[in-house]
């Protein structure tokens, strides 16, 4: 049966918007899996919503059907590329501080001074 033409979702998946912890498992370990990165269920409403972005790019009804399509012929590479995003966060700031800097200028550039740099 299509995704698109499945009868509606039972009484524990009334809500598109939630997903079903048996659901928030299988997603949370495959993050896990890839990226050693463990979501505990305090973490499954910010999986949601980051979820729900993609399942409206996909055009699907609700996270359940995202869990399907994820989960009923195993994961595609590209839409393993897109939950991994969505299941982490990408930390840019990391070496903006000024200490990060000259550590890392230290452990990088040696005894060069900061005047040569340019």
């Amino acid at each position: 049966m299509s995704l698109l033409t499945r009868p509606a979702p039972a009484a524990e998946h009334a809500d598109a918007d939630h997903l079903c912890y048996p659901d928030f498992t299988r997603i949370s370990q495959l993050i896990g899996d890839e990226t050693g990165i463990r979501l505990p269920p305090a973490k499954r409403l910010m999986i949601e919503g980051r979820l729900l972005k993609r399942v409206r790019a996909l055009g699907l009804r609700g996270l359940d059907d995202y869990s399907q399509f994820l989960f009923q012929r195993g994961v595609s590479a590209t839409e393993r590329v897109h939950l991994i995003d969505a299941g982490t966060t990408n930390k840019t700031d990391f070496f903006r501080g000024p200490e990060h800097f000259k550590e890392t200028s230290t452990c990088f550039l040696g005894s060069i001074s900061p005047d040569q740099w340019t």
